[in-house]
């Protein structure tokens, strides 16, 4: 049986992720594709979709394939790369809730979900 508690962190994630998804273009420092703060990720995803494998020795491969399986919905690498961010923030923050929950208490869990959708960084 789920508690209002609950119900109340579910909605916060999804309202955060709904408002990142919306407002987080405008918002987003990030404004150029393949800036230094993405490491090229979203040029990677690019190369992806236009058939090759980039190889890297120094950065994994999944998040250029989730943001290029993205980019096939959004258009593209860019735009793929925004939308697997902004569910994995929202991810995150629900993740940030539950385990919050289960050492402390729902209160706890609560408080740490705002406290992280609150966070700049994220």
């Amino acid at each position: 049986m789920r508690s209002r508690i609950d119900i109340l962190a579910y909605a916060l994630a999804a309202a955060f992720v709904v408002f990142l998804a919306l407002f987080g273009g405008s918002v987003h420092f990030i404004e150029v594709p393949n800036s230094a703060e993405m490491d090229g990720y979203a040029g990677k995803a690019d190369e992806i979709l236009s058939g090759a494998v980039p190889r890297d020795p120094y950065h994994p491969l999944l998040y250029p394939l989730l943001a290029a399986c993205a980019g096939i919905l959004t258009g593209d690498g860019f735009s793929g790369a925004r939308l697997v961010s902004t569910l994995s923030a929202g991810l995150f923050a629900l993740m940030t809730y539950l385990v919050g929950r289960r050492c402390f208490g729902r209160g706890v869990g609560l408080f740490a979900l705002v406290a992280t959708i609150l966070n700049f960084n994220v």
